[in-house]
């Protein structure tokens, strides 16, 4: 996918969203597709969200995917990202792995009830 850096943004990125679950390791809770990335915070109009008044990636609503609690089946490697709020899968070694992803994220309800 051609990514095309604007400044300090990147477009037409896909952000993958992940959260620990309560058993224990990580689990993919959702993503935006055709994302812009920020380089740096963006500041939300005065009053819009109080606790986090900035954004780093936004998308159209269409293109994004919350999954719920009971179908977060996609769990993360134990040497992905760790405690890190960011990890850049693209430099993870093993790529099956990342193919894996994408189709998760190319036709998640499948996947959810391959599981």
């Amino acid at each position: 996918m051609q990514k095309n850096i604007i400044d300090n943004k990147i477009e037409n990125v896909t952000v993958v969203l992940f959260a620990k679950q309560p058993s224990g390791g990580e689990c993919i809770v959702g993503w935006y597709k055709n994302a812009v990335l920020h380089r740096n915070l963006i500041d939300l109009p005065r009053g819009t969200r109080r606790d986090k008044p900035f954004y780093l990636f936004k998308a159209k609503t269409t293109d994004c995917r919350l999954i719920t609690e009971d179908s977060r089946i996609f769990d993360l490697p134990t040497d992905g990202p760790g405690q890190s709020n960011v990890w850049y899968a693209q430099e993870y070694p093993n790529k099956n792995f990342l193919k894996e992803i994408c189709r998760y994220i190319e036709n998640p309800d499948v996947y959810i009830k391959k599981r």
